[in-house]
């Protein structure tokens, strides 16, 4: 009986402590959706509203007064595009690493972590010098390739550790009935690869959207993507609270919709290739 009890005390304790926890961390981003949705009117109010009815005037503001709109198609374009790309050729060098052996192949998984410790602002000056000369500043193009190269590692890295522990069996049955490689990699592997393509296609594509450093760099005004025009919204003499608040929203809500939509299969490929079968 004192065991049920204090079992049962226990349990109260810990998800109290969970639910305090989990408002804290809640509270910026709640925060945040009351400052982006807020009338701007009742901004400042004092104290703080906390009921009211929303209002999407920020966000027009946002996208027509801080010139977010282009910036933001940009986005969608350079991120898909980086996505597809990375993960179509990372996909089949993880695979294509694990099933074929080439001269000084065995370690190569590891030149590819190496890659991904390489901090980026060590390549920028490289990059731009050698974009500047493409004459690739400032393109779609440019920033897609730069995103692209980013990423591939990552992709490359994940996909030997799923294919790696993934049973042979199948591919040297229709080895045997005569299918190629190529063949055997598009019709048997990837249906099931799912749960890897979707996990590696989520993280590209965040880092893709998210990226700073080179936007900033490699941009200016017809490639300018969204993160550097958030940033450029708190240069302004009088900063808006509720344009800046709704541009960050808008920033983020792509990101938090695919994650939400692709959850099932992200979990799955993060820890696919943890035991080797």
């Amino acid at each position: 009986m004192k065991y049920t009890v204090k079992k049962k005390a226990y349990n109260i304790v810990i998800t109290v402590i969970g639910v305090i926890v989990m408002l804290i961390i809640a509270f910026p981003v709640l925060w945040l959706l009351r400052t982006a949705l807020i009338p701007p009117v009742a901004l400042y109010d004092k104290p703080p509203v906390l009921l009211f009815k929303p209002s999407f005037v920020s966000f027009g503001n946002a996208i027509w007064m801080g010139h977010l709109g282009s910036r933001l198609v940009n986005s969608i374009i350079i991120s898909i595009f980086s996505t597809l790309i990375s993960v179509f050729l990372g996909v089949m060098a993880g695979y294509g690493i694990t099933r074929f052996r080439f001269p000084f192949m065995k370690n190569v998984h590891i030149l590819v972590l190496f890659n991904r410790m390489v901090p980026a602002v060590a390549t920028l000056l490289p990059i731009f010098i050698m974009f500047n000369r493409l004459r690739l500043i400032d393109t779609h193009i440019g920033l897609i390739l730069a995103y692209s190269a980013g990423n591939m590692s990552m992709v490359i890295w994940m996909a030997w550790g799923f294919f790696r522990a993934l049973p042979h069996e199948m591919e040297e049955s229709a080895h045997i009935d005569g299918a190629g490689s190529f063949r055997v990699f598009v019709q048997i592997i990837l249906p099931v690869s799912t749960p890897i393509v979707a996990s590696v296609g989520i993280l590209a594509f965040t880092g893709s959207w998210n990226e700073f450093m080179m936007a900033t760099v490699l941009s200016r005004i017809k490639a300018g993507t969204l993160p550097p025009g958030v940033v450029a919204m708190m240069n302004q003499s009088n900063l808006a609270w509720d344009q800046l608040s709704a541009a960050s929203v808008m920033a983020s809500l792509p990101l938090v919709i695919l994650c939400i939509v692709a959850q099932k299969y992200f979990i799955q490929g993060l820890t696919a290739g943890s035991v080797k079968g």
